[in-house]
């Protein structure tokens, strides 16, 4: 990923991690299998591709950034432009708040929550921000109505109350996501 999408790379392998903790926890009886309740394989099929939408929604906005600073075609072309791609990231960083010195009293989550304001990411008005912002809400909001479905289709099967709600189970999925959710 370019420079200036990095903290954007880096939220695209956060959510790639939770939806793999998420949808595909191994068995502990039989480790070539993954747990089948509550996500069916056809749950997790459907999460796999709204996987594979989001990393093109990261592709295309990254090859829109690279468009709109010139970061694209020959490497002479490309040299050509790396100088004022630098300014551009030098006064990115000089917009960023500071951020607190570490301590060596800190929980891993302040630890990560530091690790995570250090790189840049797309802002609204950059080329690709748009695309990007609405890949992350369609994967959030794609992934929550699969799950949710599933198990409305399951406890409609079923006539046992021993079951949650499609409600419930979506909101048990989905409460730790990693990622904020900007509107647009």
């Amino acid at each position: 990923a370019v420079t200036a999408m990095m903290g954007d790379c880096q939220d695209l392998n956060l959510v790639f991690a939770w939806a793999r903790r998420v949808f595909w926890t191994v068995d502990p009886a039989d480790p070539e299998q993954f747990v089948e309740w509550p996500y069916p394989s056809e749950v997790r099929r459907k999460v796999a591709e709204f996987m594979k939408e989001l990393a093109h929604c990261f592709d295309v906005s990254e090859q829109a950034h690279r468009k709109e600073h010139r970061l694209t075609g020959n490497k002479a072309h490309v040299k050509q432009n790396h100088a004022d791609y630098n300014a551009f990231l030098v006064a990115r960083r000089s917009e960023l708040p500071s951020v607190p010195a570490p301590s060596p009293l800190d929980t891993k989550e302040e630890k990560a929550a530091r690790f995570s304001k250090r790189p840049l990411r797309l802002l609204p008005g950059d080329e690709g921000y748009i695309t990007w912002t609405l890949g992350k809400r369609a994967f959030f909001d794609g992934v929550s109505q699969v799950v949710r479905e599933a198990q409305d289709d399951r406890d409609s099967d079923n006539d046992s109350n021993v079951s949650i709600g499609g409600d419930e189970l979506e909101e048990r999925t989905m409460i730790d996501f990693p990622l904020p959710l900007e509107e647009i």
